[in-house]
């Protein structure tokens, strides 16, 4: 069954100076977040740790970010809010 889930992801990108204002210099965030919301929609993981770790892995791979953190929020219990994970990930050195 579908619930909700709120992604909150905070990049570290490769690049940072010289970028002289061009959007083109930088991370495509609508891309990462079109990649973060394919795999929610595509995949059926049984825990959001397994969904995060896979998301923040394929940002890694996929974008040129020196780390990642991702938090997953779940609205799905009824005496609580939500609840939360987060992945936290880095480029291989």
């Amino acid at each position: 069954q579908a619930q909700r889930i709120l992604a909150t992801v905070t990049l570290v990108p490769e690049r940072t100076k010289n970028l002289q204002d061009q959007i083109d210099a930088t991370v495509d965030y609508a891309a990462v977040a079109g990649l973060v919301r394919q795999i929610a929609n595509a995949s059926v993981y049984r825990l959001l740790e397994t969904m995060a770790e896979e998301m923040t892995a394929q940002i890694v791979t996929r974008f040129e970010v020196k780390r990642v953190t991702l938090s997953l929020r779940k609205f799905a219990l009824r005496d609580a809010e939500s609840v939360s994970v987060t992945s936290v990930r880095e480029e291989a050195a």
